[in-house]
């Protein structure tokens, strides 16, 4: 998971119930002489928090580097992945996830419950959140088929990338493949490469500091999907790379050539509209007076997809905060949380500023995943508007 969040190692030692420090610490063989039924009865985390710093230095650095890890992965996208795959693989335990309270609690017992499936879904849950960032592209124009994936498959992809990169960039001489079928059968690439030499000042154990050269790696992460014939590319660069990286993809996995996507048909991304801090930014210039939602359609993500779609629909009075927690109590109707859900389409009513009559003028325009988009005027003034709005909020694929 990307290391975003601040890590204050005695406060998340406080966040965590003392039961799952003690199971942690003692599955690493640490900690074995503290007084532990002392410690929960009376919830002291200080003695905790003072034998961990007096372990030898490789061992605490590990230990914070995996508290860290567990840390990052308290997420949204986190937990809906540690759902899923509990869903898939151990149906019958969900319920003791849900019980655990806090996300710090349900991350840390699902670590050290399921260590593998830990790792799993944490790449998938960053895989989740950088699909809807701006390295994300995507396009819907693939055959719908399922695919048999071979060590041959992934050394010629492995192969293709490094015969992009390497002639073009003088980097990924290197590139390793690891490939996962989620349980929505959507098939997940994660390539590594050896990226440009690089020299870093680095701490040795001893406490020394010295100047350290190496290839780091960087990714490429391709998501296809069978059922819906289309393809996720997620990595750095610009529009010189996007297609050639398709197009290695198409010829190594899928068999097939395929043209450069149609450049006349934009791809929409509607996720914004479930997130609780996107706050539909406007130009002045556009005299926008408020943006409401009118509809939204949202179907289930992962092994709930057997779920049909869900249409909700909102008054013109509703606010931005009404309408997002009518959108909560929809998708927990279904025992769902925003990040397990995609949305497939949205309509969204424009009030604009009051004209030389005193009346302000409403324009309604509706996205429908992929490519549809439609405005209730037939003025270009107005068309040419919504899909500014849609640019400015980040969601127009380009």
């Amino acid at each position: 998971m990307a290391r975003l969040t601040h890590f204050d190692p005695r406060t998340l030692l406080k966040q965590i119930k003392t039961p799952l420090l003690e199971q942690f610490f003692k599955q690493r063989g640490e900690l074995l002489d503290l007084p532990w039924r002392d410690l929960r009865e009376k919830k002291l985390i200080g003695p905790i928090y003072a034998a961990w710093q007096q372990l030898p230095e490789p061992r605490r650095r590990e230990g914070q580097a995996i508290l860290h890890e567990i840390l990052e992965a308290a997420s949204e996208h986190g937990l809906a992945a540690f759902v899923q795959e509990l869903r898939g693989h151990a149906p019958n335990e969900v319920w003791n996830f849900n019980v655990r309270g806090s996300r710090l609690n349900k991350t840390m017992w699902f670590y050290l419950s399921y260590p593998q499936l830990f790792d799993r879904a944490t790449m998938f849950a960053r895989a989740d959140s950088l699909g809807r960032g701006q390295m994300a592209v995507r396009r819907h124009d693939l055959p719908r088929t399922a695919i048999s994936v071979t060590p041959a498959v992934t050394k010629a992809l492995a192969e293709s990338l490094r015969d992009f990169y390497w002639p073009t960039q003088m980097r990924g001489h290197h590139c390793h493949i690891e490939h996962y079928t989620r349980l929505d059968s959507d098939e997940y690439f994660f390539a590594y490469l050896d990226d440009w030499p690089d020299r870093r000042l680095v701490f040795e154990d001893s406490g020394h500091m010295k100047l350290q050269s190496a290839r780091f790696a960087f990714s490429v992460l391709f998501v296809y999907s069978p059922g819906g014939g289309s393809l996720e590319l997620i990595t750095n660069g610009g529009e010189a790379i996007k297609y050639p990286l398709q197009r290695a993809f198409c010829k190594s996995v899928l068999g097939i050539d395929i043209p450069p996507a149609h450049r006349t048909r934009p791809v929409y991304r509607l996720q914004q509209v479930l997130d609780p801090i996107f706050a539909y930014p406007t130009s002045a210039d556009d005299g926008i007076g408020r943006v409401q939602l009118k509809s939204i359609r949202w179907k289930p993500l992962g092994a709930i997809k057997q779920l049909r779609a869900n249409v909700q629909e909102f008054e013109p009075t509703t606010s931005r905060s009404e309408w997002l927690d009518l959108i909560r109590r929809g998708l927990a109707g279904y025992g769902l949380s925003p990040t397990q859900a995609i949305v497939e389409g949205a309509t969204f009513r424009l009030t604009l500023a009051r004209n030389g009559n005193g009346r302000a003028r409403t324009v309604e325009f509706a996205v429908v995943l992929p490519s549809r988009f439609r405005v209730s005027s037939k003025s270009d003034e107005m068309l040419a508007l919504g899909k500014r709005c849609l640019r400015r909020w980040g969601m127009i694929d380009v």
